[in-house]
């Protein structure tokens, strides 16, 4: 089937940074009308690749294809967490929850769009469910600090975020959490070294450069244009507000 091998031609060029062969290879499976592999993964190459927006619109058709497809439902839901728009984030998850309540990804999924909307008891919940299947996902760890800073309990939320770090110790969002954590508590040198380990763990995060720079915005002004053209570039709408934030 030509789809099938498009699509799997398109993953090999993914892999190997090929990105305009990728694409190609993706939209040609689309054209076969029973495809929806190809459609999904040319709407996570997108919005993986900076265009949230232009996601929408391949990963709806491969939900359209074929609903039971949690790999679309979990990308849309996360395309949408991107675009600032949770209440369709929450409605994406949802459906993939019900389609497969055995997911961990798919309460986290909730979890995350629940949060957004500041609807910490709803959230918890649901993390609670994903926490249940899964216990070692660094991410729920992360999620579970943020809910527990949000209730005021900051000795749960710095053993969540520990946890988180023991889980992925490489993982520069969980620094970030680790630095904002810090900043709470008034800890600034304790919250330049978090930052620090962000941008040395990805040289392109945007929490570890805007961390750094509202800590020592003198130090930072050589990051002004770069923190601007993030403000307005950057692919979450946390990140464009985070990046703003510090150029400011």
């Amino acid at each position: 089937p030509r789809a099938d091998v498009a699509v799997a031609l398109g993953k090999i060029y993914w892999q190997r940074g090929i990105i305009d062969r990728a694409k190609a290879q993706f939209e040609g499976a689309i054209r076969d009308p029973r495809d929806y592999e190809g459609a999904c993964a040319l709407g996570r190459l997108l919005w993986t690749s900076g265009s949230p927006e232009r996601a929408v619109e391949p990963l709806q058709l491969s939900i359209q294809r074929n609903r039971s497809h949690g790999e679309s439902r979990h990308a849309l839901s996360r395309v949408y967490l991107a675009l600032a728009k949770p209440a369709e984030s929450l409605a994406q998850a949802e459906a993939w929850a019900t389609e497969n309540p055995a997911s961990p990804t798919a309460h986290k999924d909730m979890a995350l769009a629940l949060a957004q909307q500041g609807k910490w008891k709803e959230s918890d919940a649901a993390l609670g469910r994903a926490l249940k299947i899964d216990a070692q996902d660094p991410e729920s760890y992360r999620l579970r600090a943020t809910l527990m800073f949000a209730h005021g309990d900051g000795r749960a939320g710095f053993a969540a975020l520990q946890k988180a770090n023991a889980l992925a110790p490489k993982d520069s969002e969980v620094f970030c959490a680790i630095g904002r954590a810090f900043v709470r508590q008034g800890n600034v040198q304790q919250a330049e070294r978090a930052y620090e380990a962000a941008s040395r763990e990805d040289a392109n995060s945007i929490c570890g450069l805007a961390g750094e720079v509202m800590l020592k915005p003198a130090a930072g002004k050589p990051q002004l244009s770069r923190l601007q053209g993030l403000s307005s570039g950057a692919p979450r709408a946390s990140d464009r507000a985070l990046a703003a934030v510090a150029a400011s």
